[in-house]
């Protein structure tokens, strides 16, 4: 900004004003750059039951950052114990614990996933389940602060990066599509295996196909997962994005209309 305002001739100095100057911060932890644009949002896919609700229609995105991959259950692990150790204590904790029993079903024995999915190490790396949206906006708040105070740790007058928020509805679609406008997936093509056969994405292969068997001949008759998959499994998208096909539903900002 130099040492004079450009505006009104005055000095900056320590005894009026002195401007900050700026250099750009690192990528905050985690995150991918998503070069904004505008696409067709919505559709992609037939309407049989003529709901009418998901027509397409033109949007535009501003850049913003997104998380690379699903948050994991180390990271709300990691959430919950500062947060069991801080100002909320128990009560706080119990409310902000993820719900253990979507995996039970009636008929089904799921019982031991719905056990250690999320306690057991083993699972550390597969995407955290059971969140609802206000948890899920809680850990946003929480991890603000903590990266932040991470800068200002470093720097008392450290530049902070803004608030993480869940992305709206057309960022994560933007994201998701990676580029590839008119697809149903977030790649080239309708298939959902590769040239070499290998699934792309966490799917059930066929009608209440879960079994994720691979098979002992290297045909890769399923995506090899009986649930989720690790969160830096498959290939990401155009943009650097794990998983943003398959696996398991994520939040948005914003309401469903």
């Amino acid at each position: 900004v130099g040492k004079v305002n450009d505006k009104t001739g005055v000095k900056y100095d320590e005894d009026t004003f002195q401007p900050k100057d700026f250099n750009e911060n690192d990528v905050a932890p985690g995150l991918v750059l998503i070069p904004g644009g505008t696409f067709m949002m919505g559709g992609g896919e037939k309407d049989i039951e003529s709901s009418k609700d998901n027509r397409a229609r033109q949007a535009t995105v501003s850049s913003f950052f997104m998380d690379e991959t699903e948050i994991a259950n180390v990271d709300w692990k990691l959430f919950l114990y500062d947060v069991l150790n801080g100002d909320g204590g128990e009560t706080r904790f119990e409310e902000l614990y993820p719900d253990t029993n979507v995996w039970r079903r009636d008929l089904a024995f799921n019982d031991p996933i719905a056990e250690t999915y999320y306690r057991h190490p083993a699972f550390n790396m597969y995407p955290v389940v059971g969140v609802n949206w206000y948890q899920a906006n809680e850990y946003c708040k929480w991890r603000t602060t903590k990266v932040n105070e991470a800068i200002l740790e470093d720097d008392e007058e450290g530049i902070t990066y803004p608030s993480y928020r869940l992305p709206t509805e057309a960022e994560w679609e933007y994201a998701a599509r990676g580029l590839q406008e008119s697809e149903v997936y977030s790649w080239e093509g309708k298939s959902l295996r590769n040239s070499k056969g290998r699934f792309r994405a966490n799917f059930k292969r066929g009608r209440g196909d879960y079994a994720g068997w691979r098979g002992g001949d290297g045909n890769h008759m399923t995506d090899g997962y009986m649930i989720t998959a690790p969160v830096r499994e498959f290939w990401p998208n155009d943009f650097g994005l794990y998983n943003m096909s398959g696996n398991v539903a994520e939040w948005t900002q914003d309401t469903y209309r």
